[in-house]
């Protein structure tokens, strides 16, 4: 499709492209792998957060992806962080209980049932689903997330409340009461649930919005402040968590600390990370140097977030 608009219309052919040349044969299958990574690796994370926008226009392929997804889970139908080649055999990294992969799994798997209701595949794929959910929550101090990982890296290891994994976990909840409802589930716990939900959305308000920086903020396991100001935040405003007033507080912050006009959204600001490796046990330069890959690069979801 086309909208006259010179810069979208080649974004849209530029997009469909890589979507194309991202595919890789893995393990007797072509799949399609976000990542750019050119060799044998699927991210489940990546996967899933293409798939929020493929839910619009190729059902077949979310379908797909979700298939693979829980072929590849555990005997406890605990499902992939990354599935991937090494030395001789293929090797999977399953999510442990705060894996962001959980939450963006139940929601990508809401969607493809509201675009394409297909109740019978969401009647399948629901162990896995109803499991993600429970494995989450386990998380959950005093209706906050609680998380090793900063905002949504893989690196990192300091327990403490998280903005990132609150917010998702308030719309995963939210979602899978939808899914639950659509296939006539959980009919004793729905409300439970809700209330969860809103729990959690009131002490994400309540807890972690920082008056002085106007923005979602977390804290490490010590109860110190986390002064970082992270692009997960910004999916508050995405998913209408905060008030109006707040909402454009938070994205007036990050127009500020955030944004590269040229370019996007960095991911963290201050990009200080290569100096926080034995606090948050960094295994050597992961985190990467500054303007780097974690450690304030620039993400395609960021840059969609914020847009």
């Amino acid at each position: 499709f086309t909208t006259g608009d010179s810069y979208l219309d080649k974004s849209v052919l530029w997009s469909a492209a890589m979507l194309a040349v991202n595919k890789h044969f893995i393990d007797g299958t072509v799949q399609p792998m976000p990542c750019p990574a050119e060799y044998y690796f699927h991210f489940t994370h990546d996967v899933l957060l293409t798939d929020l926008a493929a839910v619009n226009f190729d059902l077949a392929r979310v379908k797909q992806d979700l298939t693979f997804i829980t072929d590849h889970a555990d005997k406890n139908k605990i499902i992939p962080h990354a599935y991937y080649w090494q030395d001789s055999s293929f090797v999977t990294e399953y999510a442990d209980s705060d894996n962001w992969n959980h939450f963006w799994f139940v929601i990508a798997s809401a969607k493809y049932l509201l675009h394409s209701g297909d109740r019978e595949f969401l009647n399948k794929i629901f162990p896995f689903v109803q499991k993600s959910i429970d494995m989450a929550l386990s998380n959950r101090h005093n209706d906050l997330m609680w998380a090793i990982r900063p905002d949504w890296w893989d690196i990192g290891r300091n327990y403490g409340p998280r903005a990132y994994m609150t917010i998702l976990a308030t719309k995963s909840l939210r979602e899978f009461i939808y899914i639950s409802s659509v296939l006539g589930k959980n009919s004793d716990k729905l409300k439970e649930y809700s209330g969860t939900a809103d729990a959690m959305e009131k002490a994400l308000n309540d807890k972690l919005w920082s008056s002085d920086q106007k923005y979602l903020i977390n804290y490490f396991a010590d109860g110190s402040l986390d002064k970082h100001y992270y692009i997960g935040s910004l999916l508050a405003s995405h998913f209408n968590l905060l008030n109006q007033e707040r909402k454009e507080e938070l994205n007036s912050t990050a127009e500020k600390m955030l944004l590269d006009k040229k370019v996007g959204v960095y991911n963290v600001f201050p990009m200080d990370f290569h100096k926080l490796g034995d606090y948050l046990k960094f295994q050597g330069n992961e985190v990467g140097d500054q303007f780097y890959y974690a450690n304030g690069g620039i993400w395609p979801h960021g840059n969609a977030w914020y847009a």
